[in-house]
């Protein structure tokens, strides 16, 4: 009866994950995890493999222990296993991953031959819509556009390595793959890789045990253009990153470009060694910036061109004015609408969009942010924002900030360093410790619960 109880509680866990950290992140890692049982103090999981494992241990970790401590708080730590047989037909597809491929090819892939170029560039075919074409630019990108293009029509731009980070959705992407494009059209003659980090990595670690890695170390000599996607995933990795390095190292010796994209800038990546943040940063660090109002209006009007059904200019600008995380749900939002017109003959206008898209609209107009939950905090405190974010110990202001990050980890999808940050720079155990406090407190106090409560729903 016990283990029937415990997977029940685990099943609420994983809810509450997925609150926190979005339905994408928790299909790509949290739900492969496999509930195995918990003895005394800890939690056992298993995962299908090293590479999952590594990524929830850097990235998950805190944010498993913190929930399951809610439903089984004698939970002290987290036992995590390798186990292979665990393997379903789920397991295989992992969106955004290499193992949606490559678990399902692994004896082939681990048969006795050497890593080749077309094994590398294998599963990493680019787009074809993400040309400098249809790159829309303004003025958060305007720089990032630049620069692409500029590596793109130059034989030797100078921006050598060129580091592109942003959020989820910027673009970062698009330009990169836009290089490629580009350089493969007008300079057939030259070799141009796009990979995933994940992919090298994997890659590489099949070398290792095929013991032919001096294959892949010579692997990259006749490649002229390198653009490697995603490269926060190598944190925490220390082999990889040491190949990864040489790499590099190669690269801007013999003065042949490299490109790299990430989410964060090179001195922000959990888990990368300090030399190579170093090595990163010494190019040209270049970050896309979040949309304006005016540069998502000039998305949607140029993927509106591309279908014959005519949308209003109303519509346009509620969709712009909405939708501010980023242009792939922008556009993913046009496209609905788009479809549901051909499939259902309805007109497009406002109310149609409304209807169609209320779930998007709707959760965007209600969205908190770290902003607005510091504003609130700090009238309800009668302080300003600069005490908020100050070092100071006063125990009034000790408190909101206290409040401010519990609230800012309940409410929105960041990470406890994500939070730090905002909160003046603070380590992420800082907002670690805020949150376990507020939420004992929250437990033995009914008027400060109640005062939490409140401040949650006015958000």
């Amino acid at each position: 009866m016990k283990s029937v109880v415990d997977n029940d509680l685990w099943g609420k866990t994983l809810n509450a994950i997925k609150k926190n950290i979005g339905v994408g992140a928790f299909n790509s890692w949290i739900s492969k995890i496999k509930f195995i049982s918990v003895d005394n103090s800890t939690l056992k999981l298993s995962v299908n493999s090293n590479f999952i494992k590594d990524a929830i241990i850097t990235k998950y970790y805190e944010e498993i222990l913190q929930n399951v401590q809610r439903y089984i708080p004698t939970i002290s730590s987290i036992d995590i296993t390798v186990c292979d047989n665990n393997l379903t037909a789920s397991d295989l597809d992992v969106p955004g991953s290499l193992f949606a491929k490559t678990w399902k090819n692994k004896n082939a892939e681990c048969q006795n031959s050497p890593v080749t170029l077309k094994e590398l560039n294998k599963n990493s075919a680019l787009d074809k819509k993400f040309t400098f074409e249809n790159f829309v630019v303004g003025q958060p990108n305007e720089f990032a556009y630049a620069v692409a293009k500029n590596i793109a029509t130059s034989d030797n731009s100078g921006f050598n390595p060129l580091f592109l980070y942003g959020g989820v959705g910027m673009g970062k992407t698009h330009l990169v793959q836009a290089i490629a494009w580009h350089k493969r059209n007008t300079q057939p003659s030259k070799t141009v890789i796009y990979v995933s980090a994940e992919r090298f990595m994997y890659l590489f670690l099949k070398s290792l045990r095929l013991k032919s890695n001096i294959n892949f170390k010579e692997l990259f000599n006749n490649v002229d253009v390198l653009i490697i996607d995603d490269v926060q995933f190598i944190g925490g990795k220390n082999s990889t990153q040491e190949e990864f390095l040489y790499t590099f190292n190669k690269f801007i010796d013999s003065e042949r470009q490299i490109i790299l994209v990430a989410n964060k800038a090179p001195s922000d990546l959990p888990g990368i060694d300090t030399t190579l943040k170093s090595r990163l940063s010494g190019g040209l660090v270049v970050d896309v910036h979040q949309t304006t109002y005016e540069l998502r209006l000039e998305i949607l009007k140029s993927s509106a061109k591309k279908f014959k059904i005519p949308v209003p200019q109303s519509v346009v600008e509620k969709l712009a004015d909405s939708i501010t995380s980023n242009i792939r749900e922008l556009e993913g939002a046009l496209n609905r609408l788009i479809a549901h017109a051909i499939l259902v003959n309805r007109k497009i206008d406002t109310e149609m969009a409304k209807d169609v898209l209320s779930d998007v609209i709707v959760s965007n107009d209600h969205l908190v942010t770290l902003q607005s939950i510091q504003k609130c905090v700090c009238n309800a405190f009668a302080i300003t924002r600069n005490e908020l974010l100050s070092n100071t110990r006063i125990r009034t202001i000790a408190v909101a900030r206290q409040v401010a990050m519990y609230l800012s980890k309940d409410l929105t999808g960041y990470s406890y360093a994500e939070i730090g940050k905002v909160f003046g720079n603070r380590d992420h155990s800082t907002v670690v410790h805020a949150v376990k406090i507020v939420r004992n407190k929250m437990s033995t106090d009914i008027n400060f619960s109640n005062s939490i409560k409140d401040l949650r729903a006015s958000l």
